[in-house]
């Protein structure tokens, strides 16, 4: 597993979801999260290893997805939440490929 590999396996949540970030600093990679209602970093997360990038996106990802299915409002319904469980793995799987 390379950092690459995480980034490209990630890349289309992370165009989605335009308040997770990630940049490389001359320290390495750090994940970035963004609270729109504070109008502040919600999250500021170095990750010194791929496996330790592709947990924190798996997170941001898992979180993102309820957000999208709720609105924030209610519950995941247990579909919902296999899904996006499916997904979240799906995308782990891809990043041990």
């Amino acid at each position: 597993m390379t950092f690459e590999k995480v980034l490209k396996v990630f890349a289309d949540y992370l165009r989605e979801d335009t308040d997770c970030e990630v940049i490389q600093t001359r320290h390495g990679y750090t994940l970035l999260i963004w609270d729109n209602t504070a109008q502040e970093w919600e999250t500021c997360e170095h990750c010194q290893t791929p496996e330790a990038l592709r947990d924190r996106l798996a997170d941001a990802y898992s979180d993102y997805a309820e957000l999208k299915f709720t609105g924030g409002e209610r519950e995941l319904t247990s579909e919902e939440r296999a899904q996006r469980d499916a997904e979240r793995d799906r995308l782990n799987e891809l990043c041990s490929e």
